[in-house]
């Protein structure tokens, strides 16, 4: 699959993760960690974060998959079209301010955090290992996001 003469992969990749998570960052912001995950089910309030304004995201409401970055102050979202990952659906920053409590659970095979942000919510899964990509430090990264989250809320 070529892109104006640049091979591009047709599954999740560290390079693609990387780059669109990137263009999340605010000045002078770094991630703590970054994953591919799924969102499990997501509310309404989520489209409230999108970042392009012009258009609605096309998302769906349940399995969607999805690059996941941690930054200090923000948790930065990029939806992926389900039938070809290299399609950007969506983008979104939830400020970190706005995040009411969050349910972690960490698993050997799988973690996942459930987000509330009052009167909704919205789950985010992960296979702590990236098999058969080459997504890189998943497990390190998963590990990170959950522990930020055990530590800044009541979980």
């Amino acid at each position: 699959f070529l892109l104006e003469g640049i091979p591009m992969a047709l599954t999740m990749n560290e390079e693609s993760k990387n780059l669109e998570l990137k263009k999340l960052l605010s000045e002078h912001e770094e991630y703590e960690g970054t994953t591919w995950g799924t969102i499990v089910f997501c509310t309404p309030k989520l489209l409230s974060y999108a970042l392009d304004t012009e258009k609605r995201p096309k998302i769906g409401s349940s399995s969607i998959y999805c690059y996941i970055g941690l930054t200090q102050v923000n948790l930065n979202i990029v939806t992926l079209h389900s039938l070809d990952v290299t399609r950007v659906t969506g983008t979104f920053r939830i400020p970190l301010k706005d995040i009411q409590q969050v349910s972690v659970k960490k698993g050997v095979l799988k973690s996942s955090i459930t987000i509330n942000f009052g009167n909704e919510k919205c789950k985010f899964l992960w296979f702590n290992e990236a098999t058969g990509t080459d997504m890189r430090n998943q497990r390190l990264s998963v590990r990170r996001i959950c522990e930020y989250f055990t530590k800044c809320f009541d979980s």
